[in-house]
């Protein structure tokens, strides 16, 4: 039982009770929207009921359903004892219930909420919203409200039956909604990987209209990848619905009514549900980094190919599915077997623990994280590529995703020069005869008025593409950029998410992240000065092994990156 002097707060007719730790006052486990079961499972997340009577809040919630294995699934890497022991130690796994198993059954939105010890309503302090995986929670070190969001279990549906249900992009719809003291006017989303896309996939939603949901954003190691619509992920669907005793229902998503343990076995079997939101362009100020070596985790699973023939079929099959041979070869030219071109980078013939170990270190780095980081910052020409009913000006977002996938197929890496041929049948003052009021009413809605952005309207396939030729993210917002060559551990060097060793650890990170938060700019009047990231000057931080700043321009292996950026382009996942 919670003690009587613990720190508590009122929401709506009930009174949360949580505990204070370090001059931290924690409220845990507090349920941000009813739990996705039953009949609630694959659908639109609803709002918790007016919350009641006492609550203990001094206890995490339950896990999340879920695959709780290790990154790397080889084993037997004594290598990596080094890198697990800090890690563990920066980040202590807390008591939580697991119901017995494994992960719970509860399917729990849960949200846990830290302010500074004694922290009233109406302190207006800025406020972070960690999102991360459900395994795991961690107590921050950074001293502002911070709620750590728990994702929706088994969200992501493809398929034409979740478009026709409404219940794409469910992973996205989480609400947010606490008062714990907190400026909702300086709210700022911080993940890491998956919950770093997701940051960035808000960032893009609705038109980049925040809703003043959130001020800006700060990501690591993730980022909106390219990914086929709903209606390409159609076979995962059915993949899922063929695996279970919902096989030939005359409604698949009878799905809902699955025992746990049997949706859990087939949403296993299915793997893959990607996200079916297609980019616009972002508006909020942001932070994205990288560390050096980020595909070494992904190269440590493929240890069993050795040969340039494997990593090539890897390469077609897996690593961009659908390229040509003349493409593998064109890329082999950027990211070539010698293990002294290969990541962990400036290593020369070191750590080759495989003969292709250290060249599907960098493809997948280039790949999965630096060409997406530069893509984001630098190629934001395709704002709103949008077809729509004329009948049906609420369709809009649900058929931009489908035009906007297609739209970017094949596309180079130099995408402007691509937006500004297809604009060739516009007029000169790219407003095509024909616009109605109607059109006009839908441009302004979704945020394209031409008195303000630059901006050009053509008519394809029954209605308007709309390309924004000044499209850059760091056109749009303040935006920062750092690469992390700090914890260089023997064999993975400055592998995936190493940075948050620094920024967690109470690091020269945190109180840039810290200041970002606060203020809206990493720089906090000491040390190295952190410019902007823009397309003209692509100025970016980098942390070295000694934990010192530099700052130098964001081009390195760019040649590299813009083929790995182009062909993903092409055949996204």
């Amino acid at each position: 039982m919670p003690a009587q002097d613990s720190p508590s707060v009122v929401l709506d007719k009930a009174t949360f009770i949580g505990i204070c730790v370090n001059h931290t006052d924690e409220y845990l486990g507090i349920p941000y929207a009813q739990p996705p079961g039953g009949n609630l499972r694959f659908r639109l997340p609803v709002a918790v009921k007016q919350y009641s009577r006492v609550h203990n809040a001094t206890i995490f919630g339950d896990v999340c359903p879920q695959e709780i294995s290790s990154v790397i699934a080889a084993s037997g890497f004594g290598f990596l004892d080094p890198f697990e022991v800090l890690y563990a130690e920066t980040f202590p796994t807390p008591v939580v219930n697991q119901s017995g198993l494994s992960v719970s059954k509860k399917y729990q939105n849960i949200l846990n909420v830290y302010v500074p010890e004694g922290t009233k309503s109406g302190a207006n302090l800025p406020v972070v919203i960690h999102e991360l995986s459900a395994e795991r929670s961690v107590r921050p070190t950074v001293n502002s409200p911070q709620h750590l969001i728990y994702r929706v279990a088994f969200g992501f549906v493809p398929g034409q039956e979740a478009k026709d249900a409404g219940i794409t992009n469910l992973g996205l719809r989480d609400p947010i909604h606490p008062k714990f003291g907190g400026d909702k006017s300086r709210v700022t989303m911080w993940g890491a990987n998956s919950g770093s896309i997701s940051a960035e996939f808000q960032m893009l939603n609705n038109g980049s209209n925040s809703e003043g949901l959130f001020s800006g954003a700060w990501m690591q190691s993730g980022f909106p990848i390219p990914l086929n619509a709903y209606s390409d992920l159609q076979g995962t669907y059915d993949i899922l619905v063929n695996a279970t005793s919902c096989q030939g229902s005359s409604d698949s998503l009878d799905l809902r009514q699955l025992p746990f343990e049997e949706l859990k076995l087939a949403v296993s079997a299915a793997q893959r549900f990607g996200s079916n939101r297609s980019p616009v362009e972002p508006k909020q100020g942001g932070a994205d980094s990288c560390t050096e070596d980020e595909g070494v985790i992904g190269a440590l699973n493929l240890t069993s190919i050795t040969t340039d023939d494997e990593t090539a079929a890897w390469l077609r099959d897996e690593g961009l599915s659908g390229l040509s041979m003349e493409q593998v070869e064109q890329s082999f030219a950027q990211y070539p077997s010698d293990p002294a071109a290969g990541s962990p980078f400036g290593t020369d013939d070191l750590y080759a623990i495989t003969p292709q170990y250290k060249c599907l270190a960098a493809l997948i780095g280039g790949i999965e994280y630096h060409g997406q980081r530069r893509f984001f910052l630098n190629h934001k020409p395709i704002v709103w590529g949008m077809q729509w009913s004329r009948a049906k000006e609420d369709e809009t977002t649900e058929r931009s995703s489908e035009l906007s996938t297609k739209s970017l197929a094949g596309w180079p890496a130099n995408v402007p020069d691509v937006a500004t041929r297809m604009l060739d049948d516009a007029k000169e003052d790219r407003q095509p005869a024909g616009i109605d009021e109607r059109d006009r009413r839908i441009l302004r809605s979704n945020k394209a008025n031409p008195n303000t952005t630059k901006h050009g309207v053509g008519r394809r396939n029954r209605g308007f593409l709309v390309v924004d030729l000044s499209g850059n993210t760091s056109g749009y917002q303040n935006a920062w950029s750092y690469l992390s060559k700090e914890f260089k551990f023997p064999f993975i060097s400055a592998l995936d998410l190493s940075d948050l060793l620094n920024i967690w650890g109470s690091g020269d990170l945190t109180d840039r992240l810290i200041n970002f938060v606060a203020h809206g700019d990493p720089n906090n009047g000491s040390g190295i000065f952190w410019p902007q990231w823009t397309i003209h000057t692509l100025h970016q931080l980098n942390v070295q092994n000694d934990s010192s700043f530099t700052m130098e321009d964001d081009t390195f292996r760019s040649e590299g990156i813009n083929l790995m950026m182009a062909l993903n382009i092409q055949f996204p996942e």
